[in-house]
């Protein structure tokens, strides 16, 4: 059997500043202030 490459888990956050945010052209700062909440949380998507 071949070995496999894992990949590094990624965040929720991560996938959604990378997909959508960062092309919109949205800090993680923005959400963050909105929601009211740290940018950690943004970013870790918790």
């Amino acid at each position: 059997m071949k070995d496999l490459e894992l990949l590094e888990p990624v965040t929720p956050g991560k996938i959604l500043y990378g997909e959508f945010m960062k092309s919109l052209g949205i800090s993680t700062n923005q959400p963050a202030r909105d929601i009211a909440v740290p940018v950690v949380l943004v970013l870790v998507g918790v």
